[in-house]
């Protein structure tokens, strides 16, 4: 689990959005053992952002709202 999130903290430094977004969907039950709901869906729309998927973005605003 340690190194999930050190992955995520990598790819976020070194500011490849996409993979991390990719990285977080992929791993999202495993990510959530070691960090909240909220950080992590945080994290995720953030990377969208990055990325310039802002739809995406959009798509998980959406879903935490229900």
């Amino acid at each position: 689990f340690l190194n999930s999130m050190s992955k995520v903290l990598l790819l976020q430094h070194l500011e490849k959005f996409q993979e991390l977004a990719s990285f977080i969907v992929d791993n999202w039950d495993r990510l959530l053992d070691v960090e909240s709901l909220p950080i992590l869906g945080g994290t995720l729309i953030q990377a969208y952002v990055h990325a310039g998927e802002c739809g995406r973005a959009e798509e998980v605003i959406k879903a935490g709202e229900t």
